[in-house]
């Protein structure tokens, strides 16, 4: 929409998308969030930190490492959607459960 926007009115364009003028206007011409600017910093020093630790931390530890060396305080949801978006994978703290095999051999004498 935004590249046809030099041939076509723009109120056409929003009523044949069935989109408001304003959302358009929104969209294409407001700041970006906070939120969406620190992301790429954050990412830039993730991958700083997963390769420091030779790709051995997982979300919990960066998370730690990002509050404690770059002052860095974020949610540990927020570390594993950056770190799922940049395709790193996870280094999981969870102990395998144990799987014995019980043989049921009859009743203790």
């Amino acid at each position: 929409m935004h590249k046809l926007r030099h041939q076509y009115d723009i109120k056409t364009l929003c009523r044949v998308l069935r989109i408001n003028r304003s959302t358009y206007y929104k969209h294409f011409y407001s700041d970006l969030a906070p939120r969406t600017k620190e992301n790429p910093l954050i990412r830039k020093h993730l991958l700083q930190i997963y390769t420091d630790y030779d790709n051995s931390l997982g979300a919990y530890k960066i998370r730690r490492v990002l509050e404690r060396d770059y002052g860095i305080n974020i949610s540990l949801g927020r570390v594993d959607r950056l770190m799922n978006t940049m395709n790193l994978p996870k280094r999981s703290t969870e102990k395998p459960k144990w799987k014995g095999a019980w043989k049921d051999n009859g009743p203790c004498e």
